[in-house]
C-alpha cells in the first residue's frame, strides 16, 4: 500500500496502472494480481485507511512482509 500511496501522491491517477504499481514494488503484474484486481481497489483501500502513527505504519509494513514471506515459501 505504501508503494501505491507514494505513486498516487506523485503522479496523476490516470497515469498509474497496475503495471506501474508492480514496477514500483519490483514485482510482476501476475504477483500483484494475487492480492488485488484493479488500481481502483488499491486506491479505495488506501483512502479507507486511517492515518497511522510511525509505529503503527512500521508494524503494518512488518506484517505485510511476514505475510509475503509465507507466500514465498
Amino acid at each position: 500500500m505504501e508503494a501505491a500511496d507514494s505513486l498516487f501522491a506523485q503522479m496523476p491517477y490516470t497515469e498509474i496502472a497496475i503495471t506501474t504499481i508492480a514496477d514500483k514494488l519490483i514485482w510482476s503484474r501476475a504477483n500483484l494480481y494475487k492480492y488485488v484486481t484493479t488500481k481502483e481497489e488499491i486506491f479505495l483501500e488506501i483512502s479507507a485507511m486511517p492515518a497511522l502513527s510511525a509505529d503503527e505504519a512500521y508494524k503494518l509494513q512488518l506484517n505485510v512482509l511476514m505475510f509475503a514471506a509465507t507466500k514465498i515459501r
